[in-house]
């Protein structure tokens, strides 16, 4: 079970994240939800790749911690997160917000070759998939799609008739699996 996993208690403006009384609580409180619960990832958005405090935590647990990439991720920090991870690697497609139409797998693709000329960790990209016309083309060059905005619009659009999004999630997902299921 992967639970991704957002803390706003974590700014980058602590100089020593293992030393941060926010960040002992935080880490009190990971011990605590890891002794009861099979976590495999912990995706933190915020944090630096130099947060090395995080990764002593989840260690003893066998939890990884999954570092973002995105379009403007510079190579040294690149390396630098390639060096320090475990698990798998995340690719932020899109420079906006998630959910956008703005999506170019020819850049995506760019990069995805630039990161794994650096790791042999597999690479899930998210952000801009909608469809399955783009999952499929996303999941040609990655080893995971991650799709979030899609799912959470078709429950917004529907909220009011509980059958009816379901029949679309149902359908949507199919549609997804059908196109993920067809690359060779």
């Amino acid at each position: 079970y992967n639970m991704p996993l957002t803390s706003t208690c974590c700014p980058a403006k602590y100089s020593s994240i293992r030393t941060s009384p926010d960040m002992l609580y935080f880490f009190a409180i990971l011990k605590a939800w890891f002794t009861c619960c099979s976590l495999l990832t912990i995706v933190t958005p915020r944090l630096p790749e130099e947060s090395t405090g995080l990764q002593e935590v989840l260690k003893p647990y066998d939890i990884d911690q999954i570092f973002l990439l995105s379009p403007t991720t510079i190579n040294e920090r690149l390396s630098k997160i390639c060096e320090i991870a475990a698990g798998f690697l995340y690719y932020v497609s899109l420079k906006g917000v998630t959910g956008s139409d703005k999506l170019d797998i020819k850049l995506v693709k760019e990069k995805i070759y630039e990161i794994k000329s650096k790791t042999t960790l597999p690479l899930a990209v998210g952000f801009g998939i909608k469809d399955s016309k783009i999952a499929k083309a996303v999941g040609e060059i990655s080893d995971a799609v991650v799709i979030g905005s899609a799912l959470v619009n078709i429950i917004a659009n529907h909220a009011n008739d509980v059958d009816v999004m379901k029949k679309t999630i149902r359908s949507f997902i199919q549609n997804l699996r059908e196109a993920l299921d067809s690359i060779q």
